[in-house]
C-alpha cells in the first residue's frame, strides 16, 4: 500500500470516526491497532506508538505511529512521548534488543514535521518529494539519553 494511499485512508477513517459515537471509535481504533499490530511484526509501547525490527534493516528499531482516530492533539502527544520514554527503557534494559544502533521512522508524518522530530533531537534526512515521505534517525544512545526516565537512587 503506498504512502499517499495510507494518508487517504486515514483521513477517510477519522471522517467516519468523527461521525460515531466516541465509544464505538474508541473500539473500531483499538481493531485498526490490533491488525497493524498482528500483520506487521510490531511490538507495542503503547496504544499510539510501536517498533519493529525489520530483516532490512536489523540494527534499527523503527517506529510506528498507530492510527489516532479519537485522540485529542495534547492526548496524542502525551502518548507518543510516554512510548518514546517506554522504548527508550526497554533499550536500556533488554539484552535481546543490545544488538540495535538506531531508531528510525519512515513516512508522511516525518515529512510533514520534520521540525517536530527536529526538536525530539532526530536528524531528518531522505526527503522524497514525490512520495512526501523522509527519514527520522537518532543513534541509540543519544535515544536513551534524550529518553529514558531517571533510575531513582
Amino acid at each position: 500500500m503506498g504512502l499517499e494511499h495510507e494518508r487517504r485512508a486515514h483521513d477517510i477513517k477519522k471522517r467516519i470516526a468523527d461521525a460515531l459515537p466516541q465509544k464505538l471509535a474508541e473500539t473500531w481504533e483499538s481493531r485498526v491497532r490490533e491488525r497493524t499490530l498482528d500483520k506487521g511484526g510490531f511490538t507495542p509501547l503503547n496504544e499510539m506508538l510501536s517498533f519493529n525490527v525489520d530483516p532490512d534493516f536489523p540494527d534499527e528499531a523503527a517506529l510506528h505511529i498507530h492510527e489516532n482516530l479519537t485522540k485529542t492533539p495534547i492526548e496524542a502527544n502525551r502518548l507518543m512521548l510516554e512510548g518514546l520514554h517506554m522504548l527508550a527503557e526497554r533499550l536500556r534494559e533488554d539484552p535481546q534488543l543490545a544488538h540495535l544502533t538506531k531508531v528510525s521512522g519512515y513516512s508522511w508524518i516525518v515529512y510533514n514535521s520534520p521540525d517536530i522530530l527536529r526538536k525530539l533531537g532526530f536528524r531528518v534526512s531522505g526527503f522524497n518529494h514525490a512520495k512526501k515521505t523522509a527519514l527520522a534517525t537518532m543513534d541509540r544512545d543519544t535515544f536513551i539519553r534524550r529518553f529514558a526516565r531517571q533510575k531513582a537512587m
